[in-house]
């Protein structure tokens, strides 16, 4: 009887600790505190510059994404490619053109450090704003940032992907999106 009650107690410790680790990746969002470096990805030889800032959550399929993106925007923009903690990504962002900003989706949200970098996001008045979240969780586009009565930004595109998706299409989709519709006006 006393052996099986220390077998029980292990293993709800073992649980216990599961779990406590668990909260501190998803809801503290300890994957974001990785991305820390950027990366410039020379264009043409034009002034105009793109900033994609990623969190590569748990997988690293957001950075995948983010990747993809920065490559098809390189056609047309000199890109830097920069962790959510990067000192690039908190730089001042007023000098892009194109701002790209994606994570994971932890329970149908977006992740703790996009929610906080979108909410402290002032890019250029004319600047384009594309947002994306990579997860399985199925959500619709519209969810991928925060909502609309929380964010100020005149986000032009937002998608999501899923972890399994064909991420290159996706990323030319959603670049093309973002350099072909009109600038969306902010909520009031």
């Amino acid at each position: 009887m006393r052996k099986t009650l220390k077998i029980i107690l292990a293993v709800f410790l073992a649980l216990a600790i599961f779990a406590a680790v668990g909260f501190s990746v998803v809801f503290l969002d300890v994957a974001s505190y990785t991305a820390t470096s950027s990366q410039l990805l020379v264009g043409p030889p034009i002034m105009a510059r793109a900033l994609v800032v990623y969190d590569p959550g748990l997988t690293g399929a957001p950075k995948a994404f983010a990747d993809d993106v920065a490559a098809r925007l390189q056609d047309d923009y000199n890109v830097e490619l920069a962790g959510i903690r990067s000192p690039a990504a908190t730089a001042n962002v007023s000098q892009y053109a194109i701002i790209v900003v994606g994570g994971p989706i932890y329970a149908g949200n977006p992740s703790a450090s996009v929610k906080s970098y979108l909410g402290s996001l002032k890019p250029a008045s004319e600047a384009i704003v594309g947002v994306f979240g990579v997860g399985s969780f199925n959500i619709p586009n519209e969810k991928v940032a925060p909502s609309a009565s929380a964010n100020t930004l005149p986000i032009r595109e937002e998608v999501k992907i899923n972890t399994g998706g064909n991420f290159t299409s996706e990323a030319d989709n959603f670049a093309e999106a973002l350099l072909l519709q009109p600038t969306l006006s902010p909520p009031p």
